[in-house]
């Protein structure tokens, strides 16, 4: 499972396999609960890529990223923690820099 994007609230995951879809899909009400004091109000899962490397997202895929500013990387830690899960942790980040960088992401930092 690898985070695609955060918008409004919701959180976009793309999972590898329909077993890991189904899965997720019957733990969605505990995940939603687990990210609600980060305003993830909804999880998304999308059968789609997985990175193989962790944390390789889509900098290992020829793509163009946009550097984050001081303002939005200290707002992605501000974000991510107080979330204890270091893999957690990791995920919210990972989603949240590919939200802001992107250009998607409506709010103000």
């Amino acid at each position: 499972m690898t985070p695609y994007r955060v918008t409004e609230g919701v959180m976009f995951l793309n999972v590898d396999s329909p077993v890991w879809l189904q899965e997720l899909t019957y733990l969605k009400k505990d995940i939603i609960e687990k990210l609600s004091p980060y305003d993830i109000k909804d999880v998304r899962f999308k059968l789609g890529k997985v990175p193989k490397k962790a944390g390789s997202g889509i900098h290992g895929q020829g793509f163009s990223v946009k550097k984050l500013s001081p303002e939005e990387v200290s707002y992605t830690e501000k974000m991510v923690s107080p979330i204890i899960d270091e893999e957690l942790r990791g995920t919210v980040r990972r989603a949240l820099e590919k939200s802001i960088s992107s250009g998607k992401t409506k709010e103000r930092l």
